[in-house]
């Protein structure tokens, strides 16, 4: 099924940490679920036209004012992750070896999820110092994420009973992750698009597996990893639109 993403503002500043609206919450469901005043979290999202019409995918502000959002806080993770709704669990039945170069390369290539998960910790780790300082908690979230398709990808490799690789196919044999692959970039603009470079890469080699037609377990995975990264261009675009 096609993933298909609506264009949505997003929240100027927030004082506690960003959701991602799943198919059915309403202003006041989420209000309920996060224990804050129903007011207070419209007035939190200015950027949200009409509080009695939210949609799937949009980012919205939950401000940190009660007990319930300080342990979602913490059990998520410093920043949330910028997420979809997750797929079942990971049962690998058989050995694919012709999926493992791409999967090797996708886990700790030059374009990788490891890769971008330093990357975007890094750039989170610049703009907590300096502006524009709004982008840094969009990027740990995202970093957080990919850090997580990592686990993902080692999940599926484990499962086919092969070691974690740090190593990724190439035209002379194989070669070991670099720090190298890591840009550190000049400017804002600069660091996203090589963070939306990087995606798109492991977009198009998430399609070509989806193309080999894995088994079930394994295409769950990668197309959820497939439509996060997806979600991830569009807001990190965005960013490029509001501050760069």
């Amino acid at each position: 099924m096609e993933v298909i993403y609506m264009s949505f503002p997003l929240p100027e500043t927030c004082s506690g940490f960003l959701y991602e609206v799943m198919p059915g919450d309403t202003m006041y469901d989420i209000a309920k679920k996060f224990g804050v005043d129903l007011r207070t979290l419209i007035r939190s999202n200015p950027q949200v036209d009409d509080p009695d019409v939210i949609y799937p995918g949009q980012i919205i502000c939950i401000p940190e004012q009660s007990e319930a959002v300080r342990e979602y806080h913490m059990s998520s993770s410093p920043s949330p992750r910028i997420v979809l709704p997750n797929h079942g669990p990971i049962n690998v039945t058989r050995p694919d070896n012709r999926l493992l170069p791409m999967l090797f390369d996708l886990f700790a290539g030059p374009k990788s999820e490891l890769t971008l998960t330093l990357q975007e910790h890094n750039h989170h780790m610049h703009y907590m110092v300096f502006e524009p300082k709004e982008v840094g908690p969009y990027l740990e979230a995202i970093g957080d994420t990919d850090m997580h398709h990592m686990h993902e990808l080692g999940q599926i490799i484990l499962k086919m009973g092969y070691e974690i690789p740090y190593e990724y196919p190439c035209d002379s044999g194989w070669k070991y992750w670099s720090s190298d692959h890591v840009y550190v970039g000049t400017g804002l603009r600069d660091r996203l698009q090589s963070d939306i470079e990087i995606k798109r890469a492991g977009v198009d080699a998430y399609n070509k597996i989806l193309a080999m037609n894995p088994e079930q377990s394994i295409r769950d995975v990668i197309i959820h990893i497939r439509d996060e990264e997806l979600l991830h261009i569009d807001v990190l675009n965005k960013l490029i639109r509001k501050y760069a």
